[in-house]
């Protein structure tokens, strides 16, 4: 089963989805904390969303999903972003499916006509691909 944190709820739940954007997203350890907090913000702002995939006897979280919605000041179309995913424990594909299908209404609802999702992880890649995603790029940095 699948729920969208509301605001006033991110507290209580703050340091299991910070744990989830530590372990995934790509920031060096002295700019951590300021990445946290603007995220913590958001939340609580209402401009991100948090997503619990929980097990519908036990309610133990298996799933964190951070996301936003952005919309190209061009084309005016809107986009789903999910930032952050991390899963506690591996499911099977017809769980990450039904994951899919709860942001996938989620995002039409609010109006959307895509969903994106970038990793430096290559399973995450490979899961993206098992369940209909299509690799649009990839990014290379050369560090100076």
């Amino acid at each position: 089963m699948m729920i969208r944190l509301l605001p006033n709820q991110i507290p209580e739940y703050w340091e299991i989805i910070k744990f989830t954007i530590a372990n995934v997203d790509d920031y060096d350890k002295e700019n951590l904390p300021a990445y946290l907090n603007g995220i913590l913000h958001n939340l609580l702002s209402d401009k991100q969303q948090c997503f619990f995939r929980l097990d519908s006897e036990t309610r133990k979280i298996f799933t964190v999903v951070i996301t936003r919605l952005a919309e190209d000041p061009i084309s005016a179309k809107k986009t789903f972003f999910m930032d952050s995913a991390y899963s506690f424990r591996p499911a099977d594909l017809k769980k990450r499916e039904m994951e899919r299908d709860f942001l996938r209404e989620f995002a039409i609802n609010q109006g959307c006509s895509s969903i994106i999702f970038k990793s430096p992880h290559r399973l995450a890649w490979d899961l993206g691909l098992s369940v209909g995603f299509k690799e649009i790029h990839r990014t290379f940095m050369y560090a100076l």
